[in-house]
């Protein structure tokens, strides 16, 4: 017997066989998605472990005992005390802009400081609540000299 292939069932055949590999080929792809999606999912998780641990070691070597030990033994740092503080506000040191370089210096003869020279304050009209504190910097002024 003789078996004739007909073009309808050829044309079938090619369909079959395309739309069988397309869809092998497809999987193909999802199944290499799904592995990258894990391989992601898992590099996220160890990066999120590594900020948990990294928040642990911030929040430890930041503990106020800790610091407070480190400022005294290599700072050389205590306790603010009362008489290292500024009882006359005159004594301040303005600042003196030299026209050479442009730098400052305190008017006391400290060592030159390269800032760019402060913009003049612009005097605002007193307020209510102003007078009470030129009146305590004016008290403070007198308690000194």
């Amino acid at each position: 017997m003789k078996y004739v292939l007909k073009l309808s069932s050829f044309s079938a055949l090619v369909l079959a066989l395309l739309a069988g590999s397309a869809l092998f080929w497809v999987s193909q792809q999802v199944q290499k998605g799904e592995r990258e999606q894990r391989k992601l999912a898992h590099i996220v998780e160890q990066e999120r472990e590594a900020i948990r641990v990294l928040n642990a070691e911030w929040d430890y070597l930041n503990r106020p005992d800790r610091l407070e030990e480190l400022a005294q033994d290599y700072l050389k740092m205590g306790p603010v005390k009362a008489d290292g503080l500024v009882q006359n506000v005159r004594l301040i040191p303005e600042p003196v802009i030299t026209p050479e370089n442009g730098s400052e210096q305190a008017a006391t003869g400290g060592k030159a400081v390269a800032k760019p020279a402060r913009p003049k304050p612009v005097a605002a009209p007193l307020q209510k609540d102003e007078t009470g504190f030129k009146k305590l910097i004016e008290d403070l002024e007198e308690g000194t000299q």
